[in-house]
């Protein structure tokens, strides 16, 4: 418990430093796997293309006077670039094939 922890247990404190850096990396590595699963499938590129689309990410976000709606549209762009580059990062060439499958639709 924290409360029966010394407080300048520096050795411990390093340790729960690790442990939380090992169980984001399993994490982190599990949704790499989720992503390239669903861009090797027909209907997980299609998916994935709904997202961006919906997310703005191939669009301007700017709404004119209106700043509260360019935020609001810059926050879920914001979303689907970062998709956008998982999807680069993990799997550029399913990334191509999706846009053919997008274009040939």
């Amino acid at each position: 418990m924290l409360e029966d922890a010394e407080p300048f247990d520096v050795n411990r404190e390093v340790a729960i430093q690790e442990q939380t850096g090992k169980a984001r990396n399993l994490q982190r590595q599990q949704e790499d796997l989720d992503l390239q699963s669903l861009m090797d499938t027909a209907h997980g590129r299609r998916f994935m293309w709904r997202l961006f689309d919906l997310a703005g990410v191939f669009r301007l976000s700017y709404a004119g006077e209106a700043t509260h709606a360019t935020a609001f549209a810059e926050g879920g762009r914001q979303i689907g670039n970062v998709l956008l580059a998982d999807v680069h990062r993990l799997c550029p060439g399913k990334y191509e094939l999706m846009v053919l499958e997008h274009q040939s639709a």
